[in-house]
């Protein structure tokens, strides 16, 4: 699937494969492995903290939903869970 494909379908469904709004984080694992784990947010709160897949960034809250995603391509290939399975690959 291209990176165009890609964001169309978030555009239309919020979603990208199982990662969407309110998805909830043991969901996520689940379906995808385990995410790397980034820092808290804030640095004075515990959560929400940050996680990640390939180039997509998580916030999640303290109830483990997932709450904004953010992406980031510079240097690098687009990485999203665009495959028939689910798994993560170059768009």
């Amino acid at each position: 699937m291209t990176a165009t494909r890609i964001l169309a379908e978030f555009g239309r469904t919020a979603r990208i494969g199982p990662i969407g709004c309110n998805a909830s984080l043991p969901e996520l694992v689940e379906d995808l492995g385990q995410p790397f784990a980034g820092d808290r947010v804030y640095a004075k709160s515990r959560w929400p903290r940050w996680f990640g897949y390939g180039n997509l960034q998580l916030v999640i809250c303290p109830c483990r939903l997932m709450v904004a995603v953010s992406s980031s391509f510079h240097g690098c290939s687009p990485m999203a869970p665009g495959q028939e399975d689910g798994s993560f690959g170059a768009v």
